[in-house]
């Protein structure tokens, strides 16, 4: 199959500004945040403004897969 045009030129864009005195890094995006949510599957609720903008929980999510170690 053949297109009729050339494809598109992928587009280099930068997500995390990031301080280069302090190099700390900005807030990702809302918009790319929600990219991201629809791509993984997350429905459109949990990918509100609102939703997005909350304060994270007190207590930390860990990584569960990597404090588990194999027995043999």
């Amino acid at each position: 199959m053949r297109l009729d045009r050339e494809p598109a030129k992928k587009r280099k864009i930068s997500i995390i500004q990031i301080n280069e005195e302090t190099g700390e890094t900005g807030p990702v995006p809302l918009s790319v945040l929600q990219s991201w949510g629809i791509n993984c599957g997350i429905t459109p609720s949990e990918l509100s403004n609102e939703v997005l903008l909350q304060e994270p929980p007190a207590q930390a999510v860990t990584d569960d897969d990597a404090e588990e170690e194999d027995p043999q």
